[in-house]
């Protein structure tokens, strides 16, 4: 279940990323955009798709404790023009997402985040 409340759902990027060029997004707190103060979001979610593969494991979603010091919590490879969408429990107050693309520029990207329940 989606919920727009708060803005749970960020557009990360469109910007195309160069031959092994890598974006990091904002750090996102989980807590920041909870529908109400005794309900959470169960779930941080990245969706991307890009004309070109990632270096392996070239998107990560990376978990924090305080925005500061961050742990790979999902990984994977992209392949190029097929979407891939990762989610992983919310268990740390913050969430970001990492790509690293792979051996060729790309020329389409679309990368998007969401807090779910």
């Amino acid at each position: 279940m989606l919920i727009e409340l708060g803005n749970p759902i960020f557009n990360e990027s469109t910007t195309i990323l160069g031959i092994s060029g890598v974006y990091t997004g904002a750090a996102r707190q989980s807590s920041q955009v909870a529908p109400t103060s005794s309900s959470r979001y169960n779930n941080f979610n990245v969706q991307v798709i890009t004309d070109q593969a990632s270096a392996a494991n070239g998107l990560v979603i990376q978990g924090s404790q305080d925005a500061s010091t961050w742990r790979v919590v999902a990984q994977s490879a992209i392949v190029a023009s097929t979407p891939l969408t990762l989610s992983v429990p919310v268990t740390y107050p913050y969430y970001r997402v990492v790509l690293t693309n792979g051996g060729v520029a790309q020329t389409s990207i679309s990368l998007v985040s969401s807090f779910t329940l």
